[in-house]
């Protein structure tokens, strides 16, 4: 998923940034370049040279700060997962902690709409991950997935959900979800095809 940041400019109000004059203005600068590009031609046809010249800087002023096109990509991604681990809240004063589950990849789905004309793009770059992007990437998922977390811990309390190792568990989900969306992505559909795979994976941790 190529992520939307809050940092954004929106479309129709990009604005080209001829005199980025720091580090963290330039990398700013870049982000925001990409991510408009991604949004309007596409992942596979931006490159590094449409997204130096939006930015106003040279191939290499862009190089410098990012290695490759992959690496502007993860890092929308991540700071796309670390803004929206805080953007979930659950409805209603009593759900069970299935239904809560199942909320939060609704959730999710919906907040996936956005980028997923992109989504078989990030499936192409991720295999050109580094370890150290693997591992930030995994930290992030984590720490969006803590609802879900949550919400099997207190399933195994409350005797709603079996015995089960909790962290595998949010791993089956996750990767089911991700599952779905793939396959959404090549047949045609929508992120929200990918909730009937989370909700039979959930079934078999279920009493």
């Amino acid at each position: 998923m190529v992520p939307d940041t809050s940092s954004r400019v929106a479309p129709s109000e990009h604005v080209v940034t001829h005199r980025v004059r720091n580090r963290e203005a330039t990398i700013r600068a870049v982000l925001e370049s990409a991510q408009h590009l991604f949004a309007t031609k596409g992942y596979d046809h931006t490159s590094l040279v449409d997204i130096a010249a939006d930015t106003g800087l040279s191939p290499r002023g862009v190089i410098l700060h990012f290695s490759s096109k992959a690496d502007i990509a993860a890092e929308l991604m991540l700071r796309e997962l670390r803004e929206r681990a805080q953007g979930f809240r659950t409805e209603g004063a009593v759900q069970t902690c299935c239904a809560r589950i199942l909320a939060f990849f609704a959730w999710l789905a919906e907040g996936d709409r956005r980028s997923f004309i992109n989504f078989p793009a990030l499936w192409a770059f991720s295999a050109r991950w580094s370890q150290k992007v693997e591992s930030t990437t995994q930290q992030a998922i984590d720490e969006l997935l803590v609802p879900v977390r949550r919400a099997i811990e207190e399933g195994i309390a409350g005797g709603e959900l079996r015995q089960v190792d909790v962290a595998l568990a949010c791993e089956v989900l996750w990767i089911q979800y991700m599952a779905g969306l793939r396959r959404a992505a090549i047949h045609g559909g929508r992120p929200a095809d990918a909730l009937p795979r989370v909700e039979r994976a959930l079934s078999l941790f279920a009493r």
